[in-house]
């Protein structure tokens, strides 16, 4: 190629470019103006209490965020919003594990007719320190009520349970799965 016809061809680029980078700024005006810049508005925070996510082991929030709860430790109770106490909930904690496809264990420690005697044994056993539950279900013979103590997510963890309790409130005890 001539020497000619190459400088009129890197000038030609040179000006295609300068006409692409500058015409558009000449036809908005000046800056500030035009359509296409806008400020960020970033929106101040929320006017109530923030409840962290984040618990400590041990300590559980009633919250639709799921959990893995170490139920083999005694319930602690936590400060919520306002100073409310607030305790996870058995149910709650199934309902979650359910949702994320997570299979839990319990041991299951009797099945009660008389409501009270199964209230009885679970505020029993809360009080020596599980993380103890109830719940109340229809089966052909009537209505029972079901003393658990857990969830726990390892099925080993849940027999370790069962076997302590077996030697310390004499009652036979069975490890369920749990929501089941």
């Amino acid at each position: 190629m001539d020497e000619r016809l190459k400088q009129r061809l890197v000038g030609a680029v040179v000006l295609v470019s300068l006409g692409v980078i500058f015409i558009p700024m000449l036809l908005e005006g000046p800056a500030g103006s035009g359509e296409h810049q806008k400020v960020a508005e970033i929106p101040s925070p929320p006017a109530r209490d923030f409840i962290s996510r984040i618990v400590p082991l041990g300590k559980a929030i009633k919250s639709d965020a799921p959990a893995v709860p170490k139920t083999s430790l005694p319930k602690q109770e936590s400060k919520g919003v306002a100073g409310q106490k607030r305790e996870a909930k058995p149910a709650v904690v199934a309902k979650t594990q359910q949702r994320l496809g997570i299979s839990a264990w319990a041991v299951q420690l009797g099945s009660f007719a008389s409501e009270a005697n199964a209230l009885a044994l679970r505020d029993r056993l809360q009080k020596k320190g599980y993380a103890a539950f109830s719940e109340t279900v229809s089966t052909k013979k009537g209505r029972v009520t079901r003393v658990f103590v857990g969830p726990e997510l390892r099925q080993e963890n849940a027999e370790k349970i069962r076997r302590k309790l077996q030697k310390e409130i004499k009652l036979k005890a069975i490890v369920r799965r749990y929501p089941g």
